[in-house]
């Protein structure tokens, strides 16, 4: 057949992801109620990705990971009350993890901690 069937197909796994995750869990080992970090990204995009990826992994859910990105005149951009909302939430520890565009924490890192 043209197309394997999904069983027989190969997923790679990305190094630097399984990487985080060791770092992560390794972390959160002692005391999970302790793990808070900021994870920077280079894009919006990659910031949902990661949030998704740590949210969907089952050993990773506890962080109820959050992302943060910049508002400019795009659509899909964050408003300043999205980014406050994400910010408190970080900063009460609901969220263990944020994941941030530079751009997006320039400013706003005294508020988030």
């Amino acid at each position: 057949p043209l197309f394997r069937s999904l069983e027989e197909r190969t997923v790679e796994v990305n190094p630097k992801l399984v990487y985080l995750k060791s770092r992560l869990l390794a972390r959160s080992h002692d005391d999970e109620r302790k793990v808070r970090c900021i994870l920077f990204a280079k894009t919006r995009y990659s910031t949902v990705a990661l949030k998704q990826w740590i949210n969907c992994d089952s050993e990773l859910s506890f962080l109820n990971a959050t992302h943060l990105t910049g508002s400019s005149r795009e659509d899909d951009t964050m408003t300043k009350a999205e980014q406050d909302k994400i910010i408190e939430s970080f900063s009460r520890g609901e969220s263990k993890i944020m994941i941030a565009t530079t751009i997006a924490i320039q400013g706003q890192i005294g508020r988030a901690v």
